[in-house]
């Protein structure tokens, strides 16, 4: 199999060993997504990582441009991944990033974050197929570090890059605000820890500095049909959210904000 850094493996077909790691994978991660749709509008899903679920509450973190100007906050649903829909309201928002709270559901669960360094490896993501169903993306991640790059909107606003990586697959779908379906998603390694999420989709497509010293040309994947996903890595996204909740025991400001 090719390298994980190349273009031709971000999409390889698994095959023995590894097609059982994937299936395994993607059964143990997608649990932890959910679809989010905004009611009435049936153009408007994208996906979600549950943040947190516990006592009476399960917590989602999604893109903000879910809803647009002339809806109500509180006229979502979540579609978990083994089929369950429930209505969901937001509870916070920063920048282009929503909080939203939905009752407990027991057969979700909430992302394990990534501890370490973000390297060149095989990697994976959970997309939407449509308002009600999912799918799995194989990809790589091919540079873990953004420092030196453009992106999009969103990432230019978060003041990210020296805190992201790309991942590379096949996915490019957009939601009629021209957005990503993928924003907020993870992106997972082979251990089924999230290494972190989709901020955006790359504008620019040349990385001047490899950590060979070449200079790393991603235009060569757009040219045999992958996608680069900006993606904030696990360890500043802990840092997002003490940010958001304005307490970096994120996860006990959450609590404080259920029923």
């Amino acid at each position: 199999m090719a390298s994980p850094s190349s273009p031709a493996s971000a999409s390889a077909h698994p095959s023995g060993s590894m097609e059982s790691a994937y299936h395994d994978l993607f059964r143990d991660v997608c649990p932890c997504v959910v679809l989010v749709q905004q009611v009435g509008r049936i153009d408007y899903f994208c996906i979600g990582s549950v943040i947190q679920s516990e006592d009476n509450s399960t917590f989602i973190l999604t893109q903000s441009s879910i809803l647009d100007s002339f809806t109500s906050p509180t006229s979502l649903t979540v579609c978990f991944s083994d089929g369950h829909e429930q209505p969901a309201s937001l509870v916070l928002r920063h920048d282009l990033l929503y909080i939203l709270r939905t009752s407990f559901h027991p057969r979700c669960k909430a992302l394990q974050l990534f501890e370490g360094q973000i390297k060149h490896s095989f990697a994976a993501a959970v997309a939407p197929d449509s308002s009600s169903s999912i799918y799995q993306i194989l990809g790589s991640i091919v540079q873990k570090s953004a420092a030196t790059s453009d992106g999009d909107e969103l990432g230019r606003r978060l003041q990210t890059y020296d805190q992201s990586f790309t991942f590379v697959c096949q996915y490019d779908d957009c939601g009629p605000n021209m957005q990503s379906r993928l924003i907020s998603g993870p992106t997972f390694n082979m251990e089924s820890k999230a290494l972190g999420i989709v901020i955006g989709d790359w504008e620019h497509k040349h990385w001047p500095g490899g950590e060979d010293g070449k200079t790393i040309n991603l235009e060569d994947y757009i040219k045999q049909g992958f996608d680069l996903k900006l993606c904030l890595a696990a360890s500043h996204l802990e840092g997002l959210l003490g940010s958001m909740l304005g307490d970096p025991d994120w996860r006990k400001a959450l609590k404080a904000l259920g029923p």
